[in-house]
C-alpha cells in the first residue's frame, strides 16, 4: 500500500457513515503485505447517510 493510501485511508477513518476496506488492498495491503494494490475498494455500511441533503 502507498503513503497516499495509507494516508487517505486515516482520513477517511474519521468519517461517518462507517466504511470497510475489503479486496486486494484489505488483503495485500493490510494484512498479508506481500504485493502492491492500485485501488481501494471501499464499501459503506450505510448508503442513506451518504445521500446529498
Amino acid at each position: 500500500m502507498t503513503d497516499l493510501q495509507r494516508r487517505l485511508l486515516r482520513l477517511l477513518a474519521e468519517m461517518k457513515p462507517r466504511w470497510t476496506l475489503t479486496g486486494g488492498g484489505a488483503l495485500s495491503g493490510v494484512h498479508l503485505g506481500h504485493r502492491a494494490t492500485r485501488d481501494l475498494d471501499l464499501f459503506w455500511h450505510d448508503l442513506s447517510e451518504l445521500a446529498v441533503r
